[in-house]
Parts: structure tokens; sequence; C-alpha cells
């Protein structure tokens, strides 16, 4: 049974230690659950189970994509418009003629790595993100960006909304698709109690290194939009499956049209090298377009978190969504990590129509 290959799979890989020390899968089709796995300790030897939640990273973004897309629908907001016609607050004269699409789709030359900006004070980084210079960039040319274009895209949520960010995700949504105790970016305490904290294996020798900051009150209580949230496989893969649905017409869009799933789903970029998938795609608007997961269908788009450690993807011609987790951030140019996530892929969908 393709269940057992997927579970075997993921059993392997923790107890090789090579990438984790724990993995949540969940795999779903035609809006039902085909398959969950949970297998191995977090960071500090707590079980996982299918309950548990993890630190997702930049896996989180599809969900400020799909919040500024219900704005879209809505007619509060459009791709076109002008930064600086959006928010009342200051920002530099150059950020103000960036395009709410430049933000989405990875072309408005915010590429700066998250750390510049997480390591400050929240309003520090508020204040660093608004004077920001863009960098020279080409027309088409997306460069992964890590934090800067989400926080901006942030501050239009709660400029359209006069909710604050986390806030206005979990309204427009998490809570129509009764994912709000899947997926947060100021987990309460009960999801809190559930979360399993990811390990470092970028140090050889040292062994797995539990990220104990990831708990941390300080953390949990910081709203990050690009890298933020905590999830499990089940509410990644949840919402995929409903991206599917509404991208084929098979389900009404609870929370975004068809169209627009499709216009933020489409690839939006030239093809470029990314360092996350370790392979050479096209960026959509808050996703990564089809070509980046080995085995799904062109017309596929998902996403990754920090190393390529979380993973989730929706393949409307299936109507397939997939969402897969392994807790140890890795060393980005290690070779396996390419053959790892084909075949895990490849394992989730093996069997299914």
């Amino acid at each position: 049974m393709f269940h057992q290959g997927l579970r075997e799979l993921l059993t392997e890989i923790v107890s090789s230690g090579t990438f984790g020390t724990a993995a949540q899968a969940c795999v779903m089709q035609g809006g039902r659950t085909v398959v969950e796995v949970a297998v191995g300790v977090d960071g500090v030897g707590a079980a996982v189970d299918l309950d548990s939640v993890f630190s997702i990273y930049c896996a989180c973004k599809p969900l400020t994509a799909v919040a500024i897309g219900s704005l879209f629908d809505s007619h509060a907001l459009s791709p076109h418009d002008r930064l600086g016609d959006v928010l009342a607050v200051e920002i530099n004269g150059p950020l103000r003629e960036l395009l709410i699409e430049d933000l989405l789709r990875h072309t408005a030359g915010l590429e700066f790595q998250s750390e510049l900006f997480l390591a400050r004070k929240p309003y520090e980084r508020d204040l660093l993100v608004r004077s920001l210079e863009p960098l020279a960039r080409s027309e088409g040319v997306g460069r992964y960006s890590e934090y800067a274009s989400w926080h901006l895209l942030a501050l239009v949520l709660e400029a359209l909304t006069e909710l604050r960010f986390d806030q206005a995700i979990d309204q427009l949504v998490l809570a129509p698709l009764h994912l709000s105790q899947e997926i947060s970016f100021t987990p309460s305490g009960g999801i809190r109690d559930r979360l399993r904290l990811n390990v470092d294996l970028t140090r050889p020798g040292v062994g797995p290194l539990p990220i104990l900051w990831e708990a941390s009150p300080e953390v949990m209580d910081d709203i990050r939009p690009g890298t933020g949230a905590v999830a499990s496989m089940r509410g990644l893969a949840t919402l995929f499956m409903h991206l599917a649905s509404v991208w084929t017409g098979s389900s009404a869009g609870s929370v975004i049209s068809g169209p627009t799933t499709r216009f933020l789903t489409q690839p939006a970029t030239a093809l470029e090298y990314d360092p996350v998938l370790g392979r050479t795609l096209s960026y959509s608007r808050g996703f990564f377009a089809g070509g980046a997961f080995p085995g799904l269908s062109r017309s596929a788009f998902g996403c990754a978190g920090l190393s390529g450690m979380t993973f989730a993807a929706a393949d409307p011609e299936r109507d397939v969504a997939l969402a897969i987790h392994t807790n140890g951030i890795v060393d980005g140019r290690l070779a396996p990590e390419l053959d790892r996530r084909e075949l895990l892929v490849r394992a989730a969908i093996a069997g299914l129509t």
C-alpha cells in the first residue's frame, strides 16, 4: 500500500537523523484525508503525533497571499495598485512606487536576509522595513524575498481591514476554513501546548540541536508575516486542498474565487534557481509555480519553509494536496535534499488516481 510506503520512508528519514528527529505528513484527495503520518520525537524528546504543530517559517507565505487575494475579489485592492496609494503610514519614496504585484511575486527588489529584521524588536523592524531602498531588479525576474515584502503586505492587510495582521489572516482565511486551531501566527495556549521543536542539523559532528527559541513567549507573541506561523500538516494540506478544489471549480470559493486562485498560483516570473528547493522554477504570487515539485502536474503549486523542511503543494489536475514536515534545518546545499523531497512527493501520491 502506498500509505505504508510514505510511512516507511518518513520513518527511515527520521531514523537516519539526516533530516530531523521527527516527521509529520498529510495527503488529501477529493476533499478527504487519504493518509496522515506522524513519527519520531522533537528536539527535546517530546513525542510527535498528528495534532502536533511546528514552526514552518517561509511556508506560511501563502496565507498572506490568499488573504490579499480575497481583497482582490472584493475589489478593495488590485495587483496593480501602488503601495504608496494604499498605505497611509510613512514609507521610503521608492517603496511607494512598488506594485502589490511586485511584492507578491518576489520582483520588488527586497531580497534582504530575514536575519537582518528578526534580530530586532518589532517596532525597530517596522521602521527598518519602511525605510528600505529596493535593490536594482530586471523586469520579470524574481529573487526569493525572505521578509520585507511580506511585512509590507501585512501593512496593506491592516490598512484595508482595520484589523491587526494575525486577526485579518484569521478572519479572511483560517476561520472560514475552520483552521484556526491548526495554523496560527499568534498561537494560543492550546496550540502552544502542541508545539514541537525543530532541530538545527547544520553543525557537522554536533548532532541535532533543539531550537529552543521557537517556543519562547517573545517569539510566540511576535507577529512575523513572512516567517512566523506554526501549523500542523493537516492544516496546511486542508488549505491547499481547498485551493485545488476552487482552482478547478469543483467547490465554491469560500475564501477566494477560482479566477483569483489561478491568478495567484500560475507562473509569474522568469525561470530562476531557487535556493530553498534547489531547482530552477518560476515564482507565482505567494507560491512556487508548477515544476517545483517533481511528480506533480504542471498546474501544481506549493510552498516551502526554511531549508525545505516544510513543503506543501496542491495538484488541481489530480485533485490532490499534500503537506510534509521533517523537523531538521539542514545545509541547503546538501545534495540529497532534492532527492528526499522528490521521493516523499512520489510516495505520497503513489496509487492515487
